[in-house]
């Protein structure tokens, strides 16, 4: 399973708590960051290459890698970009993967979703503009939305999207919430601008979202996702389920 991430932490706050379980289950989970996020407001991309590797061990997860796309730059219909995610993938060669919600507010995170989207597509096809052997993605799988992104549809989400699917991470909130904190350089007050997540609280915030992703199945802590058409209940996704104990709404 790879899950994909616009820049080092996005990965963490959107499904960490989920990743953790997996992981914890013995699934093979890589995360792969788009960006270094090298044009962040506070830290550099060093420090935040050390800080999402430290991250990466808090959740246990198989592997983390940074493609190197540029921060503030990620493009949809770069071809250059569609190619660099579909050589990870045919790469990584996984059943399922995580993205961010289209409709984020940041234009990474809906560059970088409509980006995965097109480059599952990609993977699969004999004739793509990419190195690799074509590999078929069993399922993807979208964050539920957070701040900035159109609510319209229901929880998961509005226009061609599918509803909620929740996953109950009550056992591993506590090690998402441990990762996110190896982000010093945004989730902390200190040295640098002013930010609305390095304020005092935020993590607060992360956690209070999980608590109402969680009352949607009556687990004390979740979190959800969504799907463009129909979702694929065999394979791939099934063991999933089972690895993460997921719930629907």
């Amino acid at each position: 399973m790879v899950a994909f991430g616009p820049h080092p932490d996005d990965a963490e706050l959107a499904f960490g708590a989920t990743l953790a379980r997996l992981a914890a289950a013995g699934a093979p989970v890589i995360i792969v960051d788009l960006t270094a996020g090298e044009r962040g407001s506070r830290g550099d991309a060093a420090q935040r290459a050390a800080e999402a590797a430290a991250a990466a061990r808090e959740l246990g997860v198989a592997g983390r890698e940074c493609l190197g796309l540029p921060d503030l730059g990620v493009r949809a219909d770069d071809p250059a970009q569609i190619r660099a995610v579909t050589e990870a993938l045919r790469r990584l060669r996984p059943a399922l993967v995580l993205a961010p919600h289209p409709e984020e507010g940041h234009p990474d995170h809906r560059h970088g979703a409509a980006l995965i989207e097109r480059a599952c597509l990609e993977a699969r096809l004999a004739r793509a503009d990419a190195a690799g052997e074509p590999h078929v993605v069993g399922q993807l799988l979208f964050a539920w939305p957070g701040a900035g992104a159109e609510q319209g549809g229901g929880a998961g989400g509005g226009g061609s999207l599918g509803g909620g699917l929740v996953v109950d991470v009550t056992a591993t909130f506590a090690v998402k919430r441990a990762a996110l904190e190896r982000y010093a350089s945004q989730f902390r007050p200190g040295p640098g601008p002013e930010t609305r997540l390095a304020r005092a609280g935020f993590l607060d915030l992360v956690e209070a979202r999980a608590r109402v992703a969680g009352a949607a199945i009556e687990a004390t802590y979740g979190e959800g996702f969504t799907w463009r058409g129909a979702l694929r209940l065999g394979g791939a996704l099934a063991a999933w389920l089972g690895a993460a104990g997921g719930g629907g709404r």
